[in-house]
């Protein structure tokens, strides 16, 4: 039970984060049209790649999904 206590008296001051409003604004992340455009096909390559490998996965335990 001591153990625990110890525990328990330190964990709060570890817990203590500062109040969002002090903290520094973030700017937005705005992408040019570029970016997105090649954001895009990185997002659509992934899908694809994911999707591909689920049918695999699919087809190679008979037709079951894990």
């Amino acid at each position: 039970m001591t153990a625990v206590a110890g525990v328990t008296a330190k964990a709060p001051g570890l817990a203590v984060w500062p109040r969002r409003e002090f903290q520094a604004p973030v700017p937005s992340k705005r992408r040019g049209p570029a970016e997105q455009a090649a954001a895009l096909k990185r997002s659509e390559s992934h899908y694809h790649r994911v999707k591909e490998s689920v049918e695999a996965s699919f087809l190679m335990n008979g037709g079951r999904y894990l």
